[in-house]
């Protein structure tokens, strides 16, 4: 079956929305399947994979993994479906993306990993979960700036402290 753009389109408006139910039921509608969709992109270079992380749909990105979706593709500036998730502070998923082999120190065109934008928008419950992890704390931006040097900037306590606990302690091997 030939993909119909339109389609993809309005898949994301439903994803964007957070209608799971209206999407499940446009894919019935219209006799469309997960796997159609699996890795295809939009004009903003987005796969479902990468909106449904960014918009913390956790049923919709476990049956994209469950069917085979890449978690390590990249948008136009280089983000992964891993950085959407820690960048909007969704920790479940996450965890699901990393489970499923996503790059944890992917960098970004800004040279920003999933650490560094968890840590940019305070998000202390992923920052944890990508230093369980081993996530790279040694890894600068274009600016310069690694993920603790930011926590301490924005004055994120919480994300300093762990981060500043992790470069006490070593980089787990």
């Amino acid at each position: 079956m030939e993909l119909d753009p339109n389609h993809m389109k309005n898949l994301m408006v439903y994803i964007r929305d957070k209608e799971v139910l209206n999407f499940t039921q446009y894919l019935r509608d219209n006799g469309l399947e997960f796997k159609t969709f699996v890795d295809t992109t939009v004009d903003d270079g987005l796969t479902l994979l990468m909106r449904a992380s960014y918009f913390g749909q956790k049923g919709i990105v476990q049956k994209l993994l469950d069917i085979g979706s890449d978690v390590n593709l990249t948008s136009h500036p280089m983000w992964t479906a891993l950085m959407f998730a820690a960048h909007s502070g969704h920790v479940d998923i996450v965890r699901m993306l990393l489970e499923k082999g996503a790059h944890i120190d992917a960098v970004n065109s800004l040279g920003s990993t999933a650490l560094v934008l968890a840590t940019s928008k305070g998000h202390t419950e992923v920052v944890r979960a990508l230093l369980e992890e081993n996530a790279n704390i040694h890894i600068e931006n274009n600016a310069g700036w690694t993920a603790r040097e930011i926590a301490e900037h924005k004055k994120f306590s919480e994300i300093k402290d762990a981060l500043t606990n992790r470069e006490k302690c070593g980089r787990r091997a």
